[in-house]
C-alpha cells in the first residue's frame, strides 16, 4: 500500500539515504516526497505500533535541566510577546516540564497526552491542571487562547488533520506556538549523518532496529509551507541548530564515537551562527488566517 505524504498528500516518492528500520515485526522505510521534498516513513505505524512505541515510561521524569528551562522560558517569552491571555493548552504535554514553568508564570493550563496511564500519573503530580487523554479532549469543545505543541507533529501520521482540529479549539484572537525538529534541514551535522547512513545502507547493507518515532523529517521550507497550507498566518519563524540527536555535553559522551559526535554537534552549532537558515530545529508562532 502506497502511503501519501503527510504534508502535501502526494503519493509520488523515492528512496532516501536514511536507513530502513525494523520494529514490531515490520520494515519501515524513509522515502522522499517528490512534490514537497518531505521525507516520511512508509508504511505508517499502526495503532499497535504506537502502543509499543509509547509506554508510560517513554516520557520519563519532569526535566528541570537548565537547558530545558531556558528553552521553555524562551517559549513563554514568545507567548507573552504575541498574547496577553493566560488560558493555555499544552497538546502533547509529555512529562509536564513545560506546564510546570507555565504555572510558575500564572498560566491556566490544560495538558493532553496519548497515554491514559501517563495522564493519571501527571494528575497526581500537579495541582490545578486539567489533564486529559486524546479521547477525552476530542469529546469536549473548550477553547483556548494559546495552543502549545512541542516535539509532537513529527510523531503524527496526520499532522494536517490535527492542526485543523486544534484550530477549532483556538479562540479567534489566539495563537499557536509550535516547535520541533526539522531533521532534513541543512546543517553540518546533517551532512555527517547522511554520510554515515549512506555507508551503512549502500555499502554495508544495514538496517536499523529502532522504533520509527519520527514519522517525517522536514526542512524549514516545507515545514513553513505546511503551516501556510493549514491556513495559519505566520507571526514568527526561527530556525536554530541544537546538539540533538548528538550528545549535548562531553561528560556523557562515552567512547570515541560519541566524543566525535559531540564535537561535530558543537561545530555545527557554531557554523549555524553565521547563517540563519542552517539548523535542525524550529520555533513557529502563528494565528488563524483572517477571512
Amino acid at each position: 500500500m502506497i502511503t501519501s505524504c503527510p504534508f502535501c498528500f502526494s503519493t509520488q516518492n523515492v528512496s532516501t539515504v536514511f536507513e530502513n528500520t525494523y520494529f514490531n515485526g515490520k520494515i519501515f522505510e524513509y522515502r522522499k516526497c517528490l512534490e514537497c521534498k518531505l521525507i516520511y516513513v512508509q508504511p505508517f505505524p499502526s495503532h499497535d505500533d504506537y502502543v509499543a512505541m509509547y509506554p508510560t515510561t517513554y516520557q520519563g521524569e519532569i526535566n528541570l535541566d537548565t537547558l530545558y528551562r531556558n528553552e521553555n522560558s524562551k517559549i513563554i517569552k514568545l507567548i507573552n510577546q504575541y498574547s496577553n491571555k493566560k488560558k493555555l493548552l499544552d497538546y502533547g504535554c509529555g512529562n509536564g516540564s513545560f506546564i510546570l514553568q507555565a504555572q510558575e508564570n500564572k498560566f491556566e493550563c490544560t495538558g493532553v497526552e496519548f497515554s491514559n496511564e501517563l495522564i493519571i500519573s501527571l494528575s497526581k503530580q500537579f495541582n490545578n491542571v486539567n489533564f486529559q487523554n486524546i479521547i477525552e479532549f476530542e469529546n469536549k469543545n473548550e477553547k483556548f487562547d494559546i495552543i502549545h505543541i512541542s516535539n509532537v507533529l513529527e510523531h503524527l501520521i496526520n499532522p494536517f488533520e490535527v492542526i485543523q482540529n486544534l484550530k477549532r479549539r483556538l479562540n479567534d484572537d489566539g495563537i499557536f506556538i509550535i516547535s520541533g525538529p526539522i531533521e532534513n534541514n541543512l546543517s553540518l551535522a546533517l551532512v555527517f549523518r547522511k554520510l554515515f547512513f549512506g555507508v551503512r545502507k549502500y555499502f554495508l547493507n544495514k538496517n536499523n532496529n529502532h522504533a520509527p518515532f519520527h514519522i517525517f523529517y522536514s526542512n524549514s521550507t516545507n515545514q513553513s509551507l505546511f503551516f501556510t497550507k493549514s491556513e495559519l498566518s505566520e507571526l514568527y519563524f526561527e530556525v536554530k541548530e541544537i546538539a540533538w540527536p548528538f550528545p549535548s555535553n562531553l561528560r556523557d559522551s562515552k567512547g570515541l564515537a560519541k566524543k566525535l559526535m559531540y564535537f561535530i554537534a558543537k561545530l555545527s552549532i557554531f557554523f549555524s551562527l553565521f547563517n540563519k537558515k542552517l539548523g535542525n530545529n524550529f520555533i513557529y508562532v502563528g494565528c488563524k488566517k483572517k477571512s
